[in-house]
Order: structure tokens, then C-alpha cells, then sequence
């Protein structure tokens, strides 16, 4: 019974890296479903149905991949070029505040183009 709580050597841990590409994905699809709800709750419709369930669970995993993915690269390579100027170093706390700001922005606008073109567009469901 003592060997159940020994790690397994093979199982490779993440690193820092990884261990950040993934809580940013899931800080981007948490704001998703945020942001998912609060449009379909303002937009007067049904509560549930197979339409929304789909629109929902096709974004949770688009939205992240296609919005989130690539402006965490761009946001972790303008922060490398900024705490690398002596001169701006020190402002670099703030643009990476700014930098989350606009990414929670843009994820907001596609979420709710999204909803809107999905909910016109599955009518048939």
C-alpha cells in the first residue's frame, strides 16, 4: 500500500512552459464560457436546446485554439522583446496587463460573432 503514492519515474512532469500554455488555455476557455453565457442570456432565446448545446461545445474548443493560442505567442513575445529594453523594463507589468485586457477583448467579440452567426445558422436544429 505504501508504493500507491510513489510517483512513476517514466511519467514525464510538465515543465514551466507547458505547465503555462496550459492554465492560459484554460483561462481562455473559462472566459469563453463566461462570455458564452452572459450573450445567451441576454439574447431572450430558449435556455437549452440541441442548437445552443452545439454552438457552446463547438466554441469551447474552437474559440481557445483559434483565437487564444496564437495571442498567447504573440503576448509572450512582445513581453521577451520588452524585458529585454532596459529603458521600458520596468513598464512591462502594465503591458502585460494591457496585453490580457485586449485578449479578453478579443475574446469576447469573436465569442459573441460567433453565437450570433452559429444561432442564425443551425436554425435547422
Amino acid at each position: 500500500m505504501a508504493q500507491a503514492t510513489d510517483m512513476n519515474s517514466a511519467t514525464q512532469m510538465p515543465d514551466r512552459s507547458r505547465f503555462g500554455m496550459q492554465m492560459e488555455g484554460l483561462a481562455i476557455a473559462g472566459l469563453y464560457s463566461l462570455c458564452f453565457s452572459w450573450i445567451h442570456l441576454g439574447s431572450q432565446t430558449e435556455f437549452l436546446s440541441i442548437r445552443v448545446l452545439v454552438a457552446f461545445f463547438a466554441g469551447l474548443i474552437l474559440v481557445p485554439i483559434v483565437t487564444g493560442l496564437p495571442l498567447v505567442f504573440v503576448r509572450r513575445a512582445l513581453m521577451g522583446v520588452l524585458r529585454s529594453q532596459q529603458n521600458v523594463a520596468a513598464f512591462a507589468t502594465f503591458a502585460n496587463v494591457a496585453l490580457y485586457a485586449l485578449q479578453g477583448l478579443l475574446v469576447w467579440v469573436v465569442t459573441r460573432e460567433a453565437y450570433h452567426w452559429a444561432m442564425a445558422h443551425l436554425s435547422e436544429l
